[in-house]
Formats: C-alpha cells, sequence, structure tokens
C-alpha cells in the first residue's frame, strides 16, 4: 500500500527533527572526544616520566648512587615505584574515559549517516504534499499539512524522550551497583581498621575496592550516554560525577603509602557522590515521564482530530 502525502511528509519532518538533534549532540560528543583524549595522551606521558625515575634507581646512575649513599634507596625506589603505578592507574582510567566518548561520537555518527539526506526527503515530502493540495485545494487540505508537520514534530520528541529515560535507567543501575559496592567496601574499612589490617580483611578489602573502581567506570560511561541523550531535552542540568574525578578515589585506594582513615574517608565520598548522582538522575527520568505523557497525550489529540477530518472531508 503507498504511503499517503500526509503519512510520507508526518515521517520526512520526524526524520529531520531527529537529524538536528544528533547533529547537535555529534558536535558536544566530538568535542568531549577530543579533550579525553588529549588528557589520555598527557597522562600516557606521566607515565613515561615515572618510568624514568624508577630506571634511575634500578639502573647505574648517579641517582641510584645518592640514594645508596644516603641510606635512601629502599625508601625511594617504593615511593617511585607507588607513584609510577598511580600514573599507570590514572592513564588506564582517562583512556578508558577516552575510548568511551569516542565511541559515543561515533555512534551518533552513524546514527546521523543511517538517516540520509533527510533534508532532501523532506522537500520532496513537501512537494508531494503541495501536489495533492493542488489537485484537491480546500481549507481542510491545509488543516491535514498541519496535522502532518505537529505529528512529525511529536514523533521525533517522544523518541527522544524514550531513549533518553532508556539511557537514564542504565544510568541508575550502574550507579546503584557502584554505591552498593562502596557500602560493602566502606563496612570492609572499617572492619579492617579494627582487626589491625589483618591480612584477610585486608585482601578482600582491596579486592572490593578493585571491584568499586571498575563499577564506578561503568556508571561513569553510563552516565554520560544519558547526558548525551539528553542534550536536545529542555530538562534541568544533571552534573555528573565525570571519570577524572574519580580518578582521585581510585589512586588513594592504590597507594599504599596513604593511611586506612583516608581510604574510609574516601570511599565515604565516593558513596555520597554517587548516592545524590542517583537522586538527580532519578528525578530528570521522574521529569521525562511527565513529559512523555502530555506529548502522548498531545498525540493521541492530533490523531483524534486528524480522523474526524478526514471523516467529515
Amino acid at each position: 500500500m503507498t504511503d499517503t502525502p500526509d503519512a510520507v511528509l508526518t515521517a520526512a519532518t520526524a526524520a529531520l527533527r531527529e537529524a538536528a538533534s544528533l547533529r547537535q549532540r555529534l558536535a558536544a560528543a566530538r568535542s568531549k572526544a577530543e579533550a579525553s583524549a588529549t588528557a589520555a595522551a598527557e597522562a600516557e606521558q606521566h607515565v613515561a616520566e615515572q618510568v624514568r625515575d624508577v630506571r634511575k634507581l634500578t639502573s647505574l646512575s648517579l641517582t641510584k648512587i645518592l640514594a645508596h649513599l644516603n641510606s635512601s634507596y629502599d625508601d625511594d625506589l617504593a615511593r617511585e615505584t607507588a607513584e609510577q603505578q598511580v600514573a599507570e592507574y590514572e592513564y588506564a582510567a582517562r583512556q578508558a574515559a577516552a575510548d568511551v566518548d569516542q565511541s559515543i561520537a561515533d555512534a551518533l555518527q552513524n546514527q546521523l549517516a543511517a538517516l540520509g539526506d533527510v533534508d532532501e526527503a523532506y522537500q520532496r515530502a513537501l512537494a508531494i504534499k503541495e501536489n495533492w493540495l493542488q489537485r484537491n485545494g480546500g481549507a481542510t487540505s491545509f488543516q491535514l499539512l498541519e496535522f502532518a508537520q505537529q505529528r512529525g514534530r511529536l514523533i521525533a520528541e517522544l523518541k527522544e524522550i524514550g531513549e533518553a529515560q532508556a539511557a537514564g535507567e542504565a544510568a541508575l543501575r550502574e550507579s546503584q551497583a557502584a554505591a552498593d559496592l562502596l557500602s560493602d567496601a566502606g563496612h570492609l574499612s572499617a572492619y579492617d581498621s579494627v582487626a589491625h589490617g589483618e591480612y584477610l580483611g585486608a585482601a578482600i578489602k582491596w579486592q572490593m575496592l578493585d571491584d568499586a573502581a571498575d563499577q564506578l567506570r561503568a556508571a561513569d560511561a553510563a552516565l554520560k550516554t544519558f547526558t548525551i541523550e539528553l542534550a536536545d531535552i529542555k530538562a534541568d542540568g544533571l552534573r555528573l560525577a565525570e571519570l577524572d574525578e574519580f580518578t582521585t578515589y581510585f589512586a588513594i585506594w592504590l597507594d599504599a603509602i596513604f593511611t586506612d582513615r583516608a581510604v574510609r574517608q574516601r570511599i565515604s565520598e565516593a558513596h555520597a557522590t554517587v548516592t545524590a548522582t542517583i537522586a538527580a538522575t532519578n528525578g530528570i527520568w521522574i521529569n521525562l515521564e511527565e513529559r512523555r505523557l502530555r506529548h502522548a497525550t498531545e498525540f493521541a489529540e492530533l490523531k483524534a482530530r486528524r480522523d474526524a477530518l478526514v471523516l467529515r472531508a
């Protein structure tokens, strides 16, 4: 069955709106990807500098000789090695963020390419509708044209809201998982301080912190996707905990020179940040749902008016 001019124009209007949204989001995503790539490159350079510092202490060098003369060789080597490990971990975190940001930009580019030439399709749809109006004329035809454009707008907006809600739900799942792991790590860290660093408790704690770090990265990626989906929707802004803010927590967990008290404080701070983000994300999702219901109601009313008009014509 051949689509009516009304249906063709509705689809073309929706595609035109979706393409405009994708272009705006793609520009923001590309900017973010470039910044993340630069940060990762800087972190990689810092790793190279730390590697050179360790090499000076492990190879025959003036640095090694002076450290031995000052009886500080073991302490210096332990410190430089720890700093190298922290630098490597921060680089891994920043590179992971850069990879996520680039994948988001690539996905948006692919979505835009899949739409094809939406401007040409829209002009073609208008021409089809114009020819139909010239053949039929009358006020009813112009009203149908207006209804088609309004429905196309609503279709595009409902799609954007649905995608944002799905991304928000994923962000909530990942963030809640991170909050749960941080809560467990906090309880175990408190036990570890009472047990005075008992080996079993400490080993479990560090494994749990590694798991929490991985989950925080997953939550951060999901939150970034959520903000990308929100870019073209007029919703209250969400201040997200970016991955580079979490690297402070990652580094302090790995660096053995910090005290258990400092580790517990960082766990508590991270948990508070994630909990606040969950609340904000949930609030935005609720606002999106209210907007979706309003748009769905408006769409149904437009369709009813259009159907009634067609039946009367």
